[in-house]
């Protein structure tokens, strides 16, 4: 089995540069859907903050194998 430590970080599926660009652009979207002042723009922003939610533990989950593998 490869550990998460042996691939190369371009080659990772979510990087730290990937994560970050997707987690921006799902809060800007979130945001905007927002300020569009309505009930449904509102119901819209939520679910997206809920994806950014889950993306976030997923990152964590990442960061947490990573140093298990290292031995941290």
């Amino acid at each position: 089995m490869r550990k998460f430590t042996d691939i190369p970080t371009p080659d990772f599926p979510l990087n730290v540069e990937k994560y970050r660009r997707l987690r921006d652009e799902i809060e800007t979207a979130a945001d905007r859907f927002d300020y569009l002042g309505t009930t449904d723009g509102y119901n819209v922003s939520c679910a997206l903050t809920d994806v950014r939610v889950r993306l976030d533990e997923a990152w964590q989950l990442i960061l947490r194998i990573e140093q298990h593998e290292n031995g941290r």
